[in-house]
């Protein structure tokens, strides 16, 4: 009898150890691997968040500048200068309410012609287009110029102009100065427009839209100080503004 007992406690004493290995094998493979995906779900929402917060920094950071213009009498032609250093994706154009789905890349510093339209014109009538291009971010940006109009003889633009675009944090220490810019044309356009002291990048606009299309010379000057020394001329050269046959804005980039 006393041996039939000591079997049966070595017997209860096995089963017991096997639940609880049975009730740790359980409790691991339930809860380890919940845990696991609980950490991974953790770690994709922080790579969302982060791409989130990348996506609306890009946003914020792009910078596109669109002009439209006429290509022959029934054609709107579309160019797109880029000041942002990474790529732009353009979705959409508008022109009216005429919606134009589109898939086109514009590289980082960069302007390039992206796509030519038509646009209904009849004969002898007033025709006003308002043009807007549309990113994969979600901005919107509309024809730099302002609406351009058929007015039954010619195209007409609400703006010309030239932009001036000085690049001096390249130029380190040597770039620090003022800057002074002169756009003039054979006729009746002079004018000039000064920066204040200044270590990095320097832009002057100049309306051109009376004056209308035609050549014009541009020359960029620096003077190291605010009060000492003297003017010395860093850049000058002649463009066109061909107007309307091409943009009715006028890029020039100098460092």
């Amino acid at each position: 009898m006393l041996r039939t007992i000591h079997i049966m406690h070595n017997r209860k004493g096995v089963s017991t150890i096997l639940g609880t290995l049975i009730f740790i094998g359980i409790l691991f493979s339930a809860v380890v691997p919940m845990m696991l995906t609980m950490k991974q779900a953790d770690i994709i929402m922080e790579q969302e968040k982060l791409e989130l917060q990348l996506a609306d920094d890009e946003k914020s950071r792009e910078d596109l500048e669109a002009y439209a213009y006429p290509k022959g009498s029934d054609k709107i032609e579309l160019m797109v200068e880029s000041q942002c250093e990474f790529p732009v994706i353009i979705t959409h154009v508008w022109i009216n309410n005429t919606l134009h789905n589109i898939s086109y890349t514009v590289a980082p510093m960069d302007e390039t012609t992206i796509d030519t339209f038509d646009v209904p014109i009849s004969e002898g009538s007033n025709s006003t287009f308002n043009i807007k291009i549309t990113t994969s971010r979600g901005n919107t940006y509309e024809n730099l110029a302002g609406d351009i109009r058929y007015d039954g003889d010619d195209w007409m633009t609400e703006m010309l102009g030239i932009y001036v675009i000085i690049d001096s944090d390249g130029g380190g220490f040597w770039g620090f100065g003022r800057y002074r810019c002169t756009v003039t044309n054979s006729t009746t356009y002079n004018e000039q427009d000064e920066s204040s002291l200044s270590s990095g990048t320097v832009s002057f606009f100049f309306d051109t839209t009376e004056a209308g299309a035609g050549t014009y010379h541009v020359e960029v000057e620096k003077k190291s100080g605010w009060f000492w020394g003297s003017w010395n001329t860093v850049y000058e050269e002649d463009v066109e503004i061909t107007w309307p046959n091409g943009s009715p804005i006028i890029w020039v980039f100098t460092t």
